[in-house]
């Protein structure tokens, strides 16, 4: 948009003329404060329209208003500083005139163009700067949870290890005992495994006879 016919930047140069005319009086006056009450309510203008552009949610105009805020915001500061430097030289204070000219020397013409005429791309670089520090530090503490789960999980890995290595060589016992019982139970097995045939032969024979006597006596 082209800042000649932009309502916001209409404001803040007549805003910008205000506070120069306010700085050419040494001392307070009616005239002066009518440019304070003038300065105030373009002040509580700018501050509505960036709260407005706040409101729309507009994502394009997020660099925008950060630029509008850190001008307006410069321009407070300046404003305060001269209407400081203003109620400082009130004749019922004990101030200096050499005083008085030192604390106005702070705020020079260039001064207050340094502060006020910001350069849209270095307040856009400012911005882009914080947000990207922001996400730094961001990214920072996210690799150092990171790093501590990590540290976590590998000693849970080293303990779960050392789980598996005891029940590895239980197994192993298990199975050596398990095959020393096998061992055990098949020479029991072939040691009477003669006895036992000769037991049921006999119990054959016997059951043979009864049967035999039984048909004899039917």
């Amino acid at each position: 948009m082209d800042n000649i016919s932009d309502p916001f930047e209409e404001v803040v140069r007549d805003t910008k003329d205000q506070i120069r005319k306010l700085s050419s009086f040494q001392t307070p006056s009616n005239q002066t404060d009518e440019i304070i009450d003038d300065i105030n309510e373009a002040l509580i203008d700018l501050n509505s329209s960036i709260s407005v552009m706040k409101q729309s949610n507009n994502i394009e105009n997020t660099s925008m208003v950060s630029a509008r805020e850190y001008e307006v915001q410069q321009l407070q500061h300046n404003f305060d500083t001269i209407k400081s430097n203003l109620q400082s030289a009130n004749p019922t204070t004990a101030t200096s005139t050499t005083d008085l000219e030192t604390n106005r020397n702070e705020i020079t013409e260039d001064n207050l163009d340094d502060f006020t005429i910001a350069d849209p791309s270095q307040v856009l670089q400012q911005q882009m700067f914080r947000e990207q520090s922001g996400q730094l530090d961001q990214l920072q503490y996210s690799l150092h949870n990171l790093q501590n789960q990590a540290h976590t999980m590998g000693t849970e890995l080293n303990d779960q290890s050392e789980l598996l290595d005891n029940l590895d060589e239980g197994v192993d016992t298990l199975t050596g005992k398990l095959a020393r019982g096998r061992r055990q139970l098949e020479w029991v097995y072939e040691k009477n495994k003669e006895k036992w045939n000769d037991c049921c032969i006999i119990l054959l024979i016997a059951a043979l006879i009864i049967l035999l006597i039984l048909a004899v006596l039917i």
